[in-house]
């Protein structure tokens, strides 16, 4: 082989080689973009459920805060309601003390019938 079909076939060797090197840094390059792209997406998905679990959490604590101030104000309500009745019926029984043991006396007999029929049949 001549001098000159040597320095051809290697410079064709080196051109193949070149292009090879060109093609494999394209690949890693373009590989390289793609993960950073799915990293990119995989974080901000990350930070949107975050964001979601931060609001969800918020959400839940307010509306246990609302169920909690609702309920207390509801048995507040249900207190002054009863101690009022309460205080009525006292100042009711005060001012007709006979009615109201006229009213109690017939209570107890309507009640001791009743018992007393539902032990009958009971026996």
């Amino acid at each position: 082989m001549s001098h000159a079909t040597k320095d051809k076939t290697s410079g064709q060797t080196n051109y193949g080689e070149k292009q090879s090197e060109k093609a494999t840094g394209g690949f890693a390059g373009a590989a390289e973009s793609v993960s950073q792209t799915a990293k990119g997406m995989v974080d901000a998905v990350s930070d949107a459920a975050g964001g979601a679990k931060d609001k969800l959490q918020e959400w839940t604590s307010t509306a246990a805060t609302q169920v909690k101030d609702t309920t207390q104000e509801l048995a507040s309500a249900a207190a002054d309601t009863a101690g009022d009745l309460f205080n009525d019926m006292t100042k009711l029984i005060r001012r007709y003390p006979m009615q109201a043991m006229a009213i109690g006396l017939g209570a107890g007999i309507v009640l001791g019938s009743i018992m007393a029929k539902s032990r009958q049949y009971n026996a």
